[in-house]
């Protein structure tokens, strides 16, 4: 139906040379028609929106603080900034655009064991929530939320309300050992 908006949000993070408030609403300002150096004429609610939601995904301080300042031209490099940081920037990209629909690869790839649980507690609660907004954005007018999410991670499994698998063969102890393996290779800076 034309009303419903399904985002997918891939594996690997998208960053861009740009600040960091231009790649977090670049998905917003692109949905509007407008350029994505635009995004400080966005309206409040839609930027404290983007904010919530950084705050919500546990920012680090001068990440929260590069994403509240609309007035900077300090851009962020794509390959300078830690593996979690591109990954915490590239999940609230699609938060921020508040779809309907939300499908994700390995949502917590890349991103140590505590910021895991924090994205899975965010994917639950922008389902519970019908979006991640602050509390004084009304929410009982908008439509409920969909996750659809693929992982190895034993931890993210435990947030899913129903499971699939799509390996062709193998155990519950052959997912953890990838997953372990997948740790190794791809450790967070």
């Amino acid at each position: 139906p034309p009303y419903l908006r399904i985002l997918h949000v891939s594996a690997e993070s998208m960053i861009w040379p740009g600040t960091v408030a231009e790649n977090i609403f670049f998905g917003v300002c692109a949905s509007r028609g407008m350029n994505t150096d635009g995004y400080a004429t966005l309206d409040g609610e839609t930027l404290e929106r983007g904010w919530h939601v950084c705050r919500v995904l546990n920012f680090p301080e001068h990440l929260q603080k590069l994403a509240e300042d609309l007035e900077t031209d300090k851009e962020l490099f794509p390959y300078m900034a830690p593996a979690s940081h591109r990954k915490l920037i590239h999940l609230a990209r699609a938060f921020i655009c508040n779809p309907e629909v939300l499908v994700l690869h390995e949502p917590t790839f890349f991103l140590p064991k505590e910021l895991c649980v924090v994205v899975m507690d965010a994917l639950r609660e922008f389902v519970k929530q019908r979006g991640l907004v602050p509390a004084d954005q009304q929410q009982e007018s908008r439509r409920p939320r969909t996750v659809l999410f693929s992982t190895v991670a034993p931890l993210d499994l435990k947030y899913a309300d129903d499971i699939v698998n799509m390996a062709p063969t193998g155990t519950d102890d052959d997912v953890a050992t990838r997953h372990e393996v997948g740790n190794v290779l791809y450790s967070n800076p």
